[in-house]
């Protein structure tokens, strides 16, 4: 795998042999932003809709798939406790994700391997119970992660009890932030099992902390491929933070020539182009059922006027208003007029939508390239 950008300027480039997933992208406007910045996406399937995951099948840069079990337990005072358990059915809806996923993107998907967070014995159990699953996801090129779980198991006993239990290839991941372990612990693995790649869960290289371990983990194993995730959108979000800022101009802005081919920043941070004189004379394209039944009840169609235009709007509006007529409804004033309001509504609720995707390509597309 190759990382093409890294996330902020001014940062150190990413060191060869080093990927950085930009994870918690999990609405299509997201991961759309991400794809126009060049940065490699994370997703947790557990939340993704199906937008998202359609924006994901078309994806050309390297996808990196959770499953979300981190959400299911949590750690207090007397330890780790379970507070929503995922079901059989809850599990084989999240590997139906990943199969799509594996399926369009083959070796461009990394998935993570059913788990519990910090149970080495409920992760080994679910590796037999959907082994069937992942061996299906493996075998169309994706590649299949396994989180070392701390427990009675050393690291390295525990990947090779799991890689036996999968019975396919799997790298190992090591959790850095909930169960997290220690750099003692990541560098003995590394010297003892020899991977060939690594994943950091949760570890973004934009910390000092995680520069360090990835050059004592170089020096120790100057070949291995790593690989590391963590949620750059919650570092520049919030009050008076960067991208918040950046989303609250681009909202104030309002669109420019909207009965032209639209003038707006975020249209066009978000790779959108819109032209009223293209696209006006055919609003099955572009507008909602609810707009076209407003125009249709505004123009005053009722009757067979009304079901014809809302079967085949762009046909109706072509269509001459007699046998005998020269003229198309399109051409009367009202529908024309009707139509305008359709489409000023259309234009705004485009602009809305492509706020956060041109927020972060223009958060993230600055950054500096790092060679892997």
């Amino acid at each position: 795998m190759s990382q093409p950008l890294l996330f902020e300027t001014g940062r150190p480039s990413l060191p060869p042999r080093v990927t950085v997933f930009a994870s918690g992208a999990n609405e299509a406007r997201e991961i759309r932003g991400f794809a126009l910045a060049g940065v490699s996406v994370g997703v947790t399937v557990s939340l993704v809709r199906e937008e998202a995951i359609c924006e994901l099948l078309h994806s050309d840069g390297h996808v990196f798939a959770d499953s979300g079990a981190f959400s299911e337990v949590q750690f207090g005072p007397t330890g780790m406790t379970v507070v929503a358990p995922i079901t059989d059915t809850e599990w084989k809806r999240r590997m139906g994700i990943y199969m799509r996923l594996a399926e369009s993107l083959g070796s461009k998907v990394s998935v993570v391997a059913p788990d519990r967070v910090a149970d080495q014995q409920t992760t080994l159990v679910r590796l037999t119970s959907y082994r069937e699953e992942m061996a299906e996801i493996a075998a169309l090129g994706a590649e299949v992660l396994i989180p070392i779980q701390n427990g009675a198991l050393s690291p390295a006993e525990f990947y090779q009890k799991a890689v036996e239990t999968a019975q396919i290839d799997l790298v190992p991941a090591m959790p850095m932030k909930k169960a997290a372990r220690s750099f003692a612990d990541v560098l003995a693995f590394v010297q003892q099992v020899r991977p060939r790649r690594l994943h950091l869960l949760g570890m973004g290289f934009e910390m000092q902390k995680a520069r360090k371990l990835v050059s004592m983990l170089q020096a120790v194993a100057p070949e291995l491929v790593v690989s590391m995730d963590s949620n750059r959108l919650r570092a520049v979000t919030g009050q008076g933070r960067t991208m918040t800022l950046l989303e609250g101009r681009l909202r104030a802005e309002e669109p420019d020539r909207v009965f032209a081919e639209v003038v707006s920043e975020a249209l066009e941070g978000s790779g959108r182009r819109i032209d009223y004189t293209d696209a006006i004379a055919e609003p099955s394209a572009w507008a909602t059922p609810t707009q076209l039944g407003t125009v249709a009840e505004m123009a005053g169609f009722s009757g067979e006027d009304r079901m014809a235009f809302l079967k085949d709007p762009d046909g109706f509006l072509q269509a001459p208003v007699g046998e005998d007529s020269d003229v198309a409804w399109i051409e009367f004033p009202h529908i024309s007029h009707e139509l305008d309001r359709a489409w000023v509504g259309y234009v705004k609720a485009e602009q809305e939508r492509a706020i956060r995707t041109a927020a972060v390509r223009r958060t993230f597309e600055d950054s500096r390239i790092a060679a892997a």
